[in-house]
């Protein structure tokens, strides 16, 4: 998946696929979560179609 249409899901409001329902704010929350407790988040393409979204932290010692 290119990385303008990455940022584009990042975003409050912005929708990937405007046919379907909802407020389109659930990855922006996330990703400012994840950046805020150090996470990391990949993107790619699933499989089946759509995108897939990896979350991952590391133990810090």
């Amino acid at each position: 998946m290119d990385a303008g249409r990455i940022d584009n899901a990042l975003a409050r409001g912005a929708r990937l696929d405007e046919a379907g329902s909802g407020h389109s704010f659930g990855l922006a929350i996330v990703k400012e979560l994840v950046d805020a407790t150090g996470g990391t988040m990949e993107f790619d393409e699933a499989p089946i179609g759509g995108l897939r979204v990896a979350l991952s932290w590391t133990s810090g010692s």
